[in-house]
Order: C-alpha cells, then sequence, then structure tokens
C-alpha cells in the first residue's frame, strides 16, 4: 500500500473524507466520474444492493454504503486490493452484515454466486476490455437493475453489448465513459 497526493476519498455520505488505501497497479475511480455517477444513480442507491467486480480498493462498494446502500459485495481476484479492501472496511467499523469480500477471478464468482444485485459496477483492467463477459455478468442483475461500465477512451469500441441488454444512457467525462445498462425489454 502506497500514499497517494491524489489517494481517493469518499464523497459524501456518513463516511464523507474518508481517505481510501489503495494498492500499488489501482487506477482509483477519480472523484470527478464517481460524483457524476453517483448523481445519475441517487435514487436507487439507498437500500440497495451493490456488486462491485474488479473492486480494488473498494471505492465504488464503500461509496454506496456510504450513501445508504445495504449490501455491498466486493470481487477482486489481487490479493494486494483484497488487503487494502480490508484495511479499508475496517477502519470504518462496518457492520459484517452490511459488506461480503471475494477474492476470486469475476467470472467464477459470477458462475458460482445467486441472487441479485440493484447496481453492478465494473470496472476492469485495461487490458482486459474486451474480455468481459458482460452478458454473464448481467444474469446478477435485478429486474429493474443497472449495471455500469466504466471504460477508458479507446476501449469503448471493445466493449461488446449483447443484445440482452439495452445502453438507456452513455457520460463522456474526460477519457472515461461511463456506460448505463439494463436488461431488454421485449
Amino acid at each position: 500500500m502506497i500514499k497517494n497526493p491524489n489517494q481517493p476519498r469518499i464523497v459524501t455520505g456518513k463516511f464523507k473524507n474518508f481517505k481510501l488505501k489503495v494498492p500499488k497497479n489501482a487506477r482509483p475511480l477519480t472523484e470527478r466520474v464517481k460524483i457524476i455517477l453517483f448523481d445519475t444513480i441517487k435514487d436507487i442507491i439507498d437500500k440497495s444492493t451493490i456488486l462491485d467486480l474488479f473492486a480494488g480498493s473498494g471505492n465504488f462498494g464503500i461509496e454506496a454504503l456510504s450513501r445508504g446502500a445495504k449490501l455491498s459485495i466486493f470481487v477482486d481476484s489481487d490479493k494486494e486490493a483484497i488487503e487494502c479492501l480490508k484495511v479499508n472496511l475496517s477502519s470504518l467499523k462496518l457492520d459484517k452484515s452490511t459488506h461480503k469480500i471475494f477474492q476470486i477471478e469475476y467470472l467464477d464468482f459470477v458462475k458460482t454466486y445467486t441472487g441479485n444485485f440493484d447496481v453492478i459496477f465494473i470496472d476492469p483492467p485495461f487490458k482486459i476490455h474486451s474480455k468481459i463477459n458482460i452478458e454473464a455478468i448481467s444474469d446478477l442483475l435485478a429486474p429493474e437493475g443497472v449495471l455500469i461500465y466504466k471504460v477508458e477512451g479507446v476501449q469503448k469500441d471493445l466493449v461488446k453489448i449483447p443484445e440482452s441488454l439495452t445502453i438507456i444512457l452513455e457520460k463522456n467525462i474526460g477519457i472515461n465513459t461511463l456506460l448505463f445498462i439494463t436488461k431488454s425489454t421485449d
């Protein structure tokens, strides 16, 4: 773990201004992107269930808990990321019923987890955008849920959205694009 002058913090809610520990190889969700993202989904966060895939330090899931989500599930295969996440959650003294951590490959988690999520956040490592199985991930989405995929720059063209899903909103923020995706209605 390293200290970073651009260390992410929780923007609002009960954990406002809490600074997150981040793994060395992390590229945390920037404050600007996070504010725009959460302003967009503010009406569905309260009492929601959250899946934070490729969780890293837990920036997205902890922000959601700070804003009233009832449960955040954090999934990451990187040992250092999981250690940072555990430190962050422990420092906040969260009730254990509000979160679960899985150190596992995302697809192994998706194939074995039973349950649905109101919000699924995906911010994968840059090099695997073209390999993400969005359709498999969407099987965990609640009927009225939203999947948010953060993608950087030219990587957006590598994201394949299956016909079973619909992009309902696209927000461009600097080099980042947020894709808000729901299940298609027949």
